[in-house]
């Protein structure tokens, strides 16, 4: 991501996480269809944002690069680090699984998060 799009997710987290509430039915087609694919173990959300997949999904960990939707996601009880998927900040073979949602678009390598998803 880069820093144009951080900057727009810092000053629109609410506006982001508001979409959510405005489009529920979406949303909540969009959850039940994750919630059944789910691993059981610890997992990581890459690109959490306010935790609205990451915590109604049991997904423990969380990782973004916009502080304020991390305090929302921490609301969520979503455990939260400050972060990027290029350059995960945990050792290998930390998760059972990775979540990746609404987020391929935003990177800037899609293949090097990939190969930090296969050794988290």
């Amino acid at each position: 991501m880069d820093i144009k799009e951080k900057i727009i997710f810092e000053k629109k987290w609410q506006e982001y996480d508001k979409w959510y509430d405005d489009h529920e039915a979406v949303y909540k087609s969009e959850l039940h269809a994750v919630k059944e694919l789910i691993p059981k173990g610890t997992g990581l959300e890459i690109g959490v944002g306010t935790g609205r997949f990451a915590a109604p999904c049991h997904v423990e960990f969380g990782i973004d690069p916009s502080i304020n939707m991390l305090h929302l996601a921490k609301k969520r009880n979503v455990k939260v680090v400050q972060g990027v998927g290029e350059k995960l900040p945990f050792k290998n073979d930390s998760f059972h699984f990775i979540l990746i949602m609404v987020t391929l678009c935003f990177l800037n390598d899609v293949s090097k998060v990939i190969h930090e998803s296969k050794r988290a």
